[in-house]
């Protein structure tokens, strides 16, 4: 059985945000049997779930430092780098299928990540209410 295509994955992450910017898909933080597995020396930002027609997905982040050994300058030598994943689970929060890399899967972490934080809700609230009620 063949892959699906980068094209087609990242259009139906295009899909996803459009969904979750429309409310039409919830995103909430994973709980911890939900959380991603991760190598030691990567660290893992706060992973999302959603259920979608039965299927849950998990969005995640993970960062690790790598070395530059060839980099003259000290402040070159460490680069920080981030991944988002995107992973079909199966419902005891194994990951069943992973989504090909794609930077369109950061842009579905940050709006997971929006959505479950009611972030729009805060921002609201702090610019409706009186500073010195």
């Amino acid at each position: 059985m063949a892959e699906l295509d980068q094209t087609r994955a990242a259009e139906a992450v295009l899909e996803l945000i459009r969904r979750t910017q429309k409310g039409l898909i919830k995103w909430e933080p994973a709980p911890n049997d939900f959380q991603p597995k991760v190598d030691p020396g990567v660290t893992s930002d706060a992973a999302f779930i959603a259920e979608y027609q039965g299927k849950y997905l998990r969005v995640s982040r993970k960062s690790w430092v790598e070395t530059n050994s060839f980099s003259m300058l000290p402040e070159q030598r460490n680069i920080r780098k981030t991944q988002s994943r995107l992973e079909l689970l199966d419902a005891q929060g194994r990951s069943l299928w992973r989504f090909p890399h794609h930077e369109v899967i950061a842009d579905l972490y940050k709006a997971a990540s929006f959505q479950a934080s009611n972030a729009q809700q805060l921002i609201e609230d702090l610019l409706s209410t009186d500073p010195g009620t």
